[in-house]
C-alpha cells in the first residue's frame, strides 16, 4: 500500500510504500528517512487533526497518493550533539584574509579561490553575491561595518541545523542573534535596506532551531515597536521575509509560531495589504485544513481574527477569506466528541471577529450564524445542551457590547418603535436558555445562566441609554418607554430572572453561582464614575441640538439618569446591604472580591449611597482600616475603590446638600474624604519617644 505525505513548512509531497501489515512506527521511520532525519522519533504525523502514535497503518484509513487529502508531517526540532570542530572566528578569518592578500606568489590565484570558498555565503546557487573578501576602498564606513557584521553571521549560519552543519545549538543561537541585535539597536532602518539582511532574516526564520527562529521574530518585533512605520515598510517590501514569517507561523512548534504571529500582527498595524497576503497564502490555506493538527489550525485561525482587529486596512479582507469561512463552518457544525475543543474555540474566534460593527453585522445577517446554531440542529442530530446554549449567549451578548451593536435587540417589544408585541426569535431563545439554566441543580450551569442574564440585561440597558440620548424632547418618550416596560411580556420574563439572580446573591453561601450573581449585578448597575459628566453632556447636547441653556440643562439631567434605575434599586433592596456588609468579611477571597465589586458600583449611584447610609454601622466599618473587612493589600484596594465611589457620589450631588447631610452627617463626610486623600495603605504612626534608662548602684 502507498500513503500520501505532505509537509506544510516547505510544501514537500511524496508517497511512502509500505507492507500491508506495517505499523505507524515503520511509517514514521520511512518518512524520517525521506526528510533526511535520523529516526522516526524526529517526525510527528498528523491525520484528521490527531497525532498518529501506534496501530496498524491499514486500519487507519490513510489517504493514497491520488486522494485530495494527505497525512501531514511535522519535523521535530532537532537535538544534535556538540560538534568537536568549532566554527572559525571572525577575527581569525580576517587575519587569514589579510595575510593571503599581502603575499604575491605564483599560487595567489589558487589561494584566493580557496579563501572565497571558505567565506562563501550559504545562499542558493542562483544568487551568489561577492563576499567581504574583496571590500572596495570606496565603501563607506557604514558599509564596511555591515560587511563585518554579515561576515560574522555567515560564519555562524554555516553551522546552523538548516544548513546541515553540526554544532552546539544554544551557543550558535547566541552568536547568531548577538550581531543582528547590535545592528538593530544602532540603526535598524538603515540595515533593513540591505538585501543581505533580508536574506539572513528569512534564513533565520526558516531555521529548525526554535531559539534562532523565535529570536529573530522577537528582535524584529522590538525593532518595529522602536522604529515604527519605516521599519515595517522595509520588511513588508521583501516578499521573501513575509513568506518566511508566514511559514514560521504555520510551524508545529509554538515557540516558533507565536513570536512570528506577533511580528506579522505588528506589520499589519502599519502596512496595507498584510492581512490579505496572510489570508491568501498557500501555507495558511493548507494549515487550516481538517487534516492538520488541531492546535496548529486554531492557532492560525485565532491569529487571523486578532490581526483583523488591528490591521490598518480594516477587517474586510479577513471576513471575506477562507480562514473566516472555516471558523464559521466549524461553529455551525456544533460540538464534536472527536475534538471537544473545536467548537468552543471557534466561538471564541468569532467573538474576536465581532468586535467591530462590520464583523458583527456580517455574522448576524449574511452568515446567520446564531440562527443556525440555536435552531438548525438537523445536521448535528440533536439540539444543543443548556451549557452550550449559555456559551452562545455569552459570546453573542459580549460581542454586542464590545461593538456597540444592538440592532438585534430592536425587535423586543419594550424597546421597539413599532407597536408589535412579537418577540425576536433569537432573543426569545436566549431568554429561554437562561431560564432553563436557572432551573438547573448544577452550580456551574446556574452560574453561567446568571452571568448570561446579567450580560443580556447590560446590553438592553446600553441600548436604552443610547436610544434615550437620541431623543430630543426627553420626558414624554422616556415616560412612554417606562410604561411599556411594565406591560411587556419580555420585560416581565427578564425581570423575573433578575429577581432570581438577586436571590442567589443574597444567599449566605459560597460558590460559582453566587459569585457570578454578585459580579453580574454589579455590571448591571454600572459604575456612574465611568460616564461623562453633566458639563460635558450639556455642552455636547447644546452643540448638537442648538437648545437654550435652560432647556438643555433639563434634558441633560434626564439623560444622565438610568432608564431602569427603579429596577436596579429594587434588586439592590432584595439583596440587602446587610448581606453585603457580611460578605466583604468572608474568608473566601472570591466571595469578598465579588461583594466589593457589587458594593463599589452600587456606591457610585445616589440610591446606592442611600442604602449604604441606612445600613447601621456600614460606613463606620468601611472607614475603620483595622477591622475585619479585610486588612490584606487586596482588600485594602477594594475598600479604597468603594470609598472613592462614595466620595465621587457626594461630590457629584453636592448641590443636594440637605439630602446628603440627612444621609451622611458632615463629620462622617469629612472623614471619608480624608480617608480617600490618604490612599489605601495609610496607617497612623505614633510619635517617636525617647526612653531614659536609669541605673542603680549597689553598695
Amino acid at each position: 500500500m502507498r500513503v500520501a505525505i505532505r509537509t506544510l513548512k516547505k510544501a514537500q509531497k511524496f508517497a511512502i510504500d509500505l507492507d500491508d501489515g506495517a505499523d505507524v512506527a515503520r511509517l514514521k521511520d520511512l518518512v524520517a528517512a525521506e526528510l533526511g532525519l535520523a529516526s522516526g522519533d524526529d517526525v510527528k504525523l498528523v491525520w484528521k487533526g490527531k497525532l498518529l502514535r501506534n496501530g496498524k497503518v491499514g486500519e487507519l484509513g490513510l489517504p493514497a497518493p491520488g486522494d485530495t487529502r494527505f497525512v501531514v508531517a511535522y519535523p521535530k526540532p532537532s537535538t544534535r550533539k556538540k560538534s568537536p570542530v568549532k566554527p572559525l572566528s571572525a577575527k581569525r578569518t580576517r587575519a587569514v584574509i589579510s595575510s593571503t592578500e599581502i603575499k604575491n606568489s605564483s599560487n595567489s590565484k589558487q589561494r584566493s579561490v580557496k579563501i572565497a570558498k571558505e567565506e562563501e555565503f550559504d545562499k542558493p546557487r542562483d544568487h551568489q553575491p561577492n563576499t567581504t573578501t574583496n571590500i572596495q576602498t570606496t565603501e563607506s564606513k557604514e558599509a564596511k561595518e555591515l560587511s563585518r557584521l554579515m561576515e560574522m553571521i555567515v560564519l555562524e549560519l554555516r553551522g546552523t541545523p538548516d544548513s546541515g552543519g553540526n554544532g552546539n545549538d544554544r551557543s550558535i543561537s547566541i552568536r547568531v542573534l548577538r550581531p543582528i541585535s547590535k545592528m538593530f539597536e544602532s540603526a535598524a532602518t538603515r540595515y533593513l535596506k540591505d538585501p543581505r539582511v533580508h536574506e539572513w532574516i528569512a534564513k533565520g526564520l526558516r531555521s529548525r532551531d526554535a531559539a534562532i527562529s523565535g529570536g529573530v521574530s522577537r528582535l524584529l518585533t522590538t525593532c518595529l515597536k522602536n522604529n515604527g512605520k519605516q521599519a515595517a515598510t522595509l520588511l513588508f517590501s521583501s516578499r521573501e521575509v513575509l513568506r518566511a514569517i508566514i511559514a514560521a507561523i504555520c510551524d508545529y512548534d509554538i515557540e516558533v509560531s507565536a513570536p512570528a504571529g506577533l511580528l506579522l500582527s505588528e506589520i499589519s498595524s502599519w502596512c496595507n495589504g498584510t492581512l490579505k497576503l496572510f489570508c491568501d497564502d498557500k501555507y495558511v490555506y493548507d494549515a487550516i485544513k481538517e487534516e492538520t493538527f488541531s492546535e496548529v489550525r486554531f492557532r492560525i485561525l485565532e491569529l487571523g481574527a486578532k490581526m483583523a482587529m488591528i490591521a490598518v486596512d480594516g477587517p474586510d479582507d479577513y471576513l471575506a477569506s477562507d480562514i473566516f469561512k472555516t471558523v464559521v463552518k466549524i461553529a455551525k457544525r456544533g460540538p464534536s466528541n472527536t475534538d471537544p475543543l473545536a467548537w468552543p474555540n471557534s466561538l471564541e474566534i468569532i467573538g474576536e471577529a465581532m468586535r467591530t460593527a462590520e464583523g458583527f453585522d456580517i455574522v448576524m445577517s449574511s452568515k446567520r450564524l446564531f440562527d443556525v446554531i440555536l435552531f438548525d440542529f438537523n445536521g448535528r442530530g440533536e439540539p444543543l445542551s443548556v451549557k452550550n446554549k449559555l456559551t452562545v449567549v455569552h459570546h453573542l451578548a459580549l460581542a454586542s457590547r464590545r461593538s456597540a451593536q444592538y440592532d438585534w435587540l430592536s425587535e423586543l417589544d419594550f424597546v421597539a418603535s413599532s407597536s408589535s408585541t412579537s418577540e425576536s426569535r433569537i432573543v426569545s431563545a436566549v431568554l429561554q436558555a437562561c431560564e432553563d439554566g436557572m432551573k438547573s441543580f448544577d452550580d456551574t450551569t446556574k452560574a453561567m445562566a446568571a452571568h448570561g442574564i446579567c450580560l443580556l440585561t447590560t446590553c438592553l440597558k446600553d441600548f436604552l441609554f443610547h436610544k434615550q440620548h437620541e431623543l430630543q424632547s426627553g420626558e414624554d418618550e422616556k415616560l412612554s418607554m417606562r410604561t411599556s416596560q411594565k406591560k411587556s411580556p419580555s420585560f416581565q420574563r427578564l425581570h423575573k430572572e433578575l429577581t432570581a439572580v438577586a436571590d442567589i446573591a443574597a444567599e449566605n453561601i459560597s460558590g460559582p453561582a453566587r459569585v457570578a450573581s454578585l459580579v453580574g449585578l454589579a455590571h448591571v448597575f454600572g459604575n456612574e464614575m465611568e460616564r461623562p459628566s453633566d458639563k460635558s453632556t450639556e455642552s455636547r447636547e447644546s452643540k448638537d441640538f442648538g437648545l437654550s441653556d435652560e432647556k438643555n440643562r433639563t434634558i441633560s439631567e434626564g439623560l444622565t439618569n438610568d432608564p431602569l434605575e427603579e429596577v436596579w434599586k429594587g434588586l439592590s433592596r432584595r439583596v440587602g446591604m446587610s448581606v453585603i456588609s457580611r460578605s466583604i468579611q468572608s474568608p473566601f477571597e472570591d466571595v469578598a472580591g465579588s461583594a466589593y465589586t457589587y458594593l463599589r458600583n452600587a456606591a457610585s449611584h445616589l440610591w446606592g449611597l442611600e442604602q449604604i447610609a441606612l445600613t447601621p454601622g456600614f460606613i463606620e466599618t468601611l472607614l475603620d482600616r483595622h477591622n475585619g473587612a479585610g486588612t490584606s493589600p487586596q482588600a485594602s484596594e477594594w475598600r479604597f475603590a468603594t470609598l472613592q465611589a462614595l466620595a465621587a457620589t457626594l461630590k457629584r450631588n453636592a448641590r443636594n446638600k440637605e439630602i446628603l447631610e440627612r444621609l451622611v452627617d458632615k463629620p462622617t463626610q469629612e472623614r471619608l474624604l480624608e480617608f480617600v486623600s490618604r490612599g489605601p495603605y495609610w496607617s497612623a504612626r505614633a510619635a517617636p519617644q525617647v526612653k531614659v534608662a536609669t541605673a542603680s548602684r549597689t553598695q
